[in-house]
């Protein structure tokens, strides 16, 4: 099979929203989906695993692509830590390899903020700079830095986080 022709599966899982498409080559080739983030970690898996199944079988996609809110091991297989509108559990899941085991598919995991700039660089207005930053706005305040042509992961997977830092004004 050419490379060309390989569809992967973008997922795109934030704090009050589940989004995912099909893609080729940068570019998306089915309607959008969109689902209501569930307020439980089984029925986020069940619309996750309902949105591969659905892709899968209808564009016969290879690898599915996840870009979740919170941070990302640096093997990109799991959440290890979420955002506080994600559902308690989420960042105990295996996600990787629970996707690969059921659908007999390649996946990937990373941060929703590196995930962008990353894209940002590859196809997006960054493409042809080496440096770039890129802020994102969303369930909270991320960060993704492309340094020297490559995604700065730091050494546990989060080296560019710089979303919000708690303030206790009671705490004395």
């Amino acid at each position: 099979m050419d490379k060309k022709e390989l569809v992967s599966i973008g997922i795109d899982i934030g704090g009050t929203k589940i989004s995912a498409a099909a893609v080729q080559n940068g570019k998306i080739i089915s309607e959008v989906l969109v689902y209501k983030t569930p307020d439980n970690v089984g029925d986020l898996l069940n619309v996750v695993f309902e949105i591969i199944e659905n892709l899968k079988d209808q564009f016969k996609a290879k690898f599915v692509g996840i870009a979740t809110a919170g941070t990302v091991n640096i093997d990109n297989s799991k959440v290890t830590g979420s955002t506080g509108n994600l559902p308690e559990g989420y960042g105990n899941l295996e996600l990787k390899k629970m996707i690969e085991e059921k659908f007999n598919v390649k996946a990937f995991i990373e941060n929703d903020a590196n995930a962008a700039a990353y894209a940002e660089f590859k196809i997006g207005n960054a493409k042809g700079d080496n440096n770039t930053v890129v802020i994102t706005l969303g369930t909270g305040i991320g960060g993704g830095i492309i340094v020297n042509g490559k995604l700065l992961r730091g050494k546990s997977g989060v080296g560019a986080e710089c979303g919000h830092i708690p303030i206790n004004i009671e705490r004395k």
